[in-house]
């Protein structure tokens, strides 16, 4: 879902040039961002990259959500857990002030394509669910062509972890 958009007032006057894009700084840039588009629930964000058009400079970030793929027919893979991106466009005028911006979020479309990766995964046989506690040997899940496992981190989430196969 794509929404271009004209700043309200407040995201003008809280979000302008200059600005530290890397290094020390950048974090009260990114946590500004967060608060003031509402993406306090994401995983990670990231300044990718600058841009100047005419006398307008655009800041390109990138975001990732972690959520849940859910449904009864996972099986053992219900409830796992996927990174999924998005992008925000912020485009600011001569002056500094923040003028127009373009959000893509995650949506519902992409968790159901997710879903349907996941499936695609169990019915090639390609997803491995270890026992509780195993340890896994990737060596041996790459050789039985298992391009996925089940891992379940320290927070209790279950997440696919590639074995390098491709």
């Amino acid at each position: 879902m794509t929404l271009p958009s004209t700043p309200d007032p407040k995201l003008k006057s809280n979000i302008k040039l200059p600005i530290t894009l890397h290094g020390p700084g950048s974090t009260d840039f990114l946590d500004t961002i967060k608060r003031e588009f509402h993406l306090g629930n994401i995983a990670s964000i990231e300044i990718v990259d600058q841009a100047f058009e005419d006398k307008d400079t655009l800041v390109y970030l990138a975001f990732a959500r972690e959520l849940p793929i859910e449904g009864p027919e996972l099986g053992d893979a219900n409830g796992v857990y996927v990174r999924l991106g998005g992008n925000l466009t912020l485009r600011f005028d001569k002056s500094g002030q923040l003028f127009s911006f373009e959000l893509e979020d995650v949506n519902s479309q992409d968790v159901e394509s997710e879903k349907k990766g996941i499936l695609d995964l169990i019915r090639r046989k390609q997803l491995y669910f270890p026992a509780p506690r195993e340890k896994v040997e990737v060596g041996k899940l790459i050789s039985d062509k298992k391009r996925f496992y089940v891992e379940t981190g320290k927070d209790g989430k279950k997440r696919l972890t590639r074995t390098g196969t491709i």
